[in-house]
């Protein structure tokens, strides 16, 4: 996963490069830091979320970019499904409250629907 924090995105890359060593996860944090602090601006930039991600999707290769693609789809189709079904509701209850303003005659308060 990836953030927009380039301090967390180096984090990552730092974790990653020591997971064979047993260091604490304190102490891991507290060398990574002072590795961050020692980095050039230039360096630090590396880890900002454009070239992050573009530097982790080439290494990674064409399947990456693909399981991205693919999982950023799903995603979007997820929540335009979401949008959808609250349109829906939306215009149900829309044609229904036009519905009984339309029907004046014999109509109480009861016959309404409250929020």
């Amino acid at each position: 996963m990836f953030t927009r924090s380039a301090q967390l995105n180096f984090l990552r890359e730092y974790r990653n490069a020591c997971a064979g060593d047993d260091v604490p996860a304190q102490e891991l944090v507290r060398e990574a830091s002072s590795a961050w602090q020692a980095l050039t601006p230039e360096e630090k930039s590396l880890f900002e979320e454009k070239e992050y991600l573009s530097a982790r999707l080439a290494e990674a290769g064409p399947s990456a970019i693909g399981i991205t693609v693919g999982l950023l789809t799903a995603q979007l189709s997820d929540n335009l499904m979401e949008m959808g079904s609250k349109a829906e509701i939306w215009t149900k209850s829309t044609a229904k409250s036009k519905s009984t303003k339309g029907n004046t005659s014999n109509s109480s308060d009861s016959d309404v629907d409250q929020p």
